[in-house]
């Protein structure tokens, strides 16, 4: 951890906040400091695009090794150090929603006019948690060749609500912003080392 992080770190501690790494806290820090979708990383390990929502929920954009690869966060609470030793992780396939919403000028005046699609794409739900209680991490991954019709209709809708009928109710995000930062992400993914 770099010293700014560790004094983080030992003022969340001391005032009865656990500590997470430095990647979890960094992450939680940004989403806050950015209204909207930003792009950080500069290699395949680390670059992202990513819009933060309410209560440690994402959506973001990165590589797994040459191919893009969506993450849709639908619950990150931060947890105590040494607490991933005693967490279990499970994975199954679900089918993820993607609800896209194009506006159009007169939306102002009714929404009568607006443009909606719907994608429904094959996914894997991971989660992870101590054993008994409910999961504090629940993160859902798209990979493969759905990714491409996904990602064309998140840089071209005005905003996207994703869901699934096992993880409760949907998530929305605005996508203002999301076409250069994801164009960021893909360009790293198809050229960074």
């Amino acid at each position: 951890m770099k010293p700014v992080e560790w004094t983080l770190c030992i003022g969340l501690v001391l005032l009865g906040a656990p500590c997470a790494s430095a990647q979890t806290l960094e992450t939680n820090m940004e989403d806050r400091l950015h209204d909207g979708w930003y792009f950080r990383g500069s290699t395949r390990a680390n670059a992202e695009a990513r819009i933060g929502g309410k209560n440690g929920t994402a959506l973001l954009v990165d590589c797994k090794d040459s191919a893009p690869r969506i993450l849709v966060y639908f619950r990150s609470i931060i947890s105590a150090p040494g607490a991933s030793l005693s967490e279990t992780t499970t994975k199954r396939s679900i089918e993820l929603t993607f609800q896209f919403q194009k506006r159009t000028i007169v939306s102002g005046l009714t929404s009568y006019f607006d443009k909606e699609s719907v994608l429904a794409v094959p996914a894997e739900h991971i989660s992870s948690g101590k054993p008994g209680e409910p999961p504090g991490r629940e993160l859902v991954s798209i990979l493969g060749g759905r990714v491409a019709g996904v990602l064309s209709q998140l840089k071209s809708s005005d905003s996207v609500s994703v869901g699934a009928s096992s993880l409760g109710q949907p998530l929305n995000f605005e996508l203002k912003g999301a076409a250069g930062a994801i164009d960021k992400a893909l360009a790293v993914c198809s050229s960074g080392p």
